[in-house]
């Protein structure tokens, strides 16, 4: 139960700093910034 709400807390839970989004969300757009992609929609 524990390991579960360490994963939510640092990977999905959404962070004020990251422009309220999850830091796998925040890497993906980051990303496609950078290539000047569209974003990826899962």
């Amino acid at each position: 139960m524990v390991a579960r709400y360490i994963e939510y807390y640092n990977r999905k839970r959404k962070h004020g700093s990251l422009e309220y989004m999850a830091p796998e969300e925040f890497h993906k757009a980051f990303i496609c910034k950078l290539m000047k992609a569209e974003p990826f929609v899962a």
